[in-house]
């Protein structure tokens, strides 16, 4: 039976690309970056290019997140010939801070984790994440309250898709993994992360990308969740 109901946050819950460009908007009016980089539909995709793959090898434990904080935006800036680190390190700080501000959620999260607390299910917060970053988020989101605990991966000491994130997460809840879903929408992260450790899991397919796993549900819509756990729980 699922009692448990493990969601990740960034692009689950919390819009995180919203959110991100909205930050990034402010950090090129703030530090009037349109003098380099020209529109700043021009510095957008290098800066994610370069974000994504940076995060990817941090979640392999190829860099660390002092090499990911000091290497992504003066990497960006050298991708168009500037080579300033004291300014990509204050355009890197200025963006986590408005970052924590936003509160722009995945349509229908509200809704559903409301929905879903009042039916009876206990809601976790897991997530890869800068802990001072990711707090301030939560604390700021105004759905904080709905959650019972956030495991975040810089307490963990270790991050998604690895077991020990997992263990830590079990054991600071205290909840039975055999009574626990996980919900997210990263692939490998989330998804293959949950299945290698034997959890069950639903693809929130916001993308409708092709998943190489098989999931236990697959969705488009936060809203479809609710059904989906119902049906899940008749065939336990």
């Amino acid at each position: 039976m699922i009692r448990n109901l493990f969601f990740d946050w960034d692009n689950t819950i919390w819009d995180f690309s919203a959110n991100s460009k909205l930050s990034l908007i402010e950090c090129y009016e703030k530090f009037n970056l349109n003098q380099y980089f020209g529109a700043i539909e021009n510095f957008l995709p290098i800066y994610y290019e370069v974000n994504d793959g940076l995060w990817a090898q941090y979640r392999q434990n190829i860099i660390t997140k002092d090499y990911l904080i000091k290497t992504r935006f003066n990497e960006t800036f050298k991708r168009f010939g500037l080579d300033n680190y004291e300014l990509s390190m204050q355009v890197n700080d200025a963006y986590l801070d408005f970052t924590t501000y936003k509160k722009e959620l995945v349509e229908g999260a509200e809704q559903t984790l409301k929905t879903l607390k009042d039916l009876g299910y206990k809601l976790y917060v897991i997530t890869n994440g800068f802990l001072e970053v990711q707090k301030r988020k939560m604390r700021n989101s105004g759905i904080e309250h709905l959650f019972e605990a956030s495991i975040i991966s810089d307490e963990a000491g270790a991050l998604k898709p690895s077991k020990q994130f997992f263990d830590y997460a079990f054991k600071t809840t205290g909840v039975s993994p055999n009574e626990t879903l996980v919900i997210g929408d990263d692939i490998e992260a989330d998804i293959a992360g949950a299945i290698e450790y034997g959890l069950k899991c639903v693809f929130f397919n916001r993308k409708g990308v092709d998943c190489k796993y098989k999931v236990d549900a697959e969705i488009k819509r936060l809203e479809e969740l609710i059904n989906i756990i119902k049906s899940l729980n008749k065939t336990i």
